[in-house]
C-alpha cells in the first residue's frame, strides 16, 4: 500500500508510507519531531546537516526513510523530545498499523476527511514558506556576490573619468601630489557609500549605488582644503 496515512498526536503530525509491507516515515516531520530542528524568525527548520550526518546518506524534505532509519536518528537525537515522539510511535502508531493496517489513536478520534485535508494543507503552506525563505537566501546570495571583472573595472574608469573631468572643468593645475588627494576623496566615498573598507570588498548589490555615488561626487570641503594648503606651500 502506497497510500499516504496522516497521523497526529496534538499540535505533531506525521506522514507515513507504507510500501511493499514496509513503513517509511517522512524524514522533514520525522526530524521536527524527535527535535532535529532549530527556530528562526519564529518558524521551525530541519537541521538537515545533523540528518545526513547520522544517516550516512543524502536526504532532504519530500522524502521517506526506512523505520531502522527512523530509529537510527531517534538513538541519535537522545533528547526529550525525541524520547515523547518515539514512545508515541513504537507503542501506539506502529502496533496499530500492523494489527488494523492503519493508524487509531488510543485517545483521541481519527482524522475526518476535513481534519486530513487540513492537515495536508498545513504541509504545503510549510513548505510553500520554506521555498520563499530559500528563494530570498538564493537572492542574498547573489546580491553578495563579489563584483564580476568587468563591472569592478568599470568602476575604476568611471572613478578616474569622474575625477579627470572635475579638474577640467575647474581648469585646475594640479600636481600629482594633488591629484592623488582626489582620487582618495573619490574612493573614500565609494568605499563608505557601499560599507567596506576598500573598493575591492565590492559586491553585487552595490554596483548601481556606487556608480550613482560616482556620477554625484564632488570633493569634500577637506579634500580642497588640503589641495590648496599644498598649492601654497608649493608657491
Amino acid at each position: 500500500m502506497d497510500n499516504l496515512m496522516m497521523f497526529r498526536n496534538g499540535n505533531t503530525i506525521l506522514p507515513i508510507k507504507e510500501v511493499d509491507g514496509e513503513v517509511h516515515f517522512s524524514a522533514e516531520y520525522a526530524a521536527i519531531g524527535l527535535g532535529l530542528c532549530e527556530i528562526k524568525n519564529g518558524k521551525e527548520y530541519v537541521i538537515w546537516k545533523r540528518v545526513k550526518k547520522y544517516l550516512s546518506t543524502e536526504v532532504s524534505k519530500g522524502d521517506y526513510i526506512s523505520e531502522p532509519d527512523f530509529y537510527t536518528l531517534a538513538i541519535k537525537a537522545n533528547n526529550p523530545v525525541a524520547e515523547k515522539f518515539q514512545y508515541w510511535v513504537t507503542h501506539d502508531v506502529l502496533p496499530s498499523i500492523r494489527k488494523t493496517g492503519s493508524y487509531q489513536a488510543p485517545v483521541q478520534k481519527p482524522m475526518n476527511q476535513i481534519e486530513m485535508l487540513e492537515a495536508q494543507l498545513g504541509i504545503i503552506k510549510k513548505q510553500e514558506e520554506r521555498l520563499e525563505d530559500v528563494e530570498a537566501d538564493v537572492h542574498e546570495l547573489k546580491e553578495n556576490q563579489k563584483l564580476e571583472p568587468g563591472e569592478y573595472n568599470y568602476i575604476g574608469r568611471l572613478a578616474n573619468r569622474k575625477v579627470k573631468e572635475y579638474i577640467d572643468v575647474h581648469h585646475l593645475t594640479l600636481s600629482q601630489e594633488q591629484r592623488a588627494k582626489l582620487y582618495k576623496d573619490i574612493n573614500s566615498g565609494i568605499a563608505e557609500v557601499a560599507g567596506v573598507r576598500t573598493r575591492t570588498q565590492l559586491r553585487a548589490k552595490d554596483f548601481n549605488l556606487v556608480c550613482d555615488y560616482i556620477n554625484d561626487w564632488v570633493p569634500s570641503t577637506a579634500s580642497l582644503t588640503l589641495i590648496k594648503q599644498m598649492q601654497s606651500v608649493s608657491n
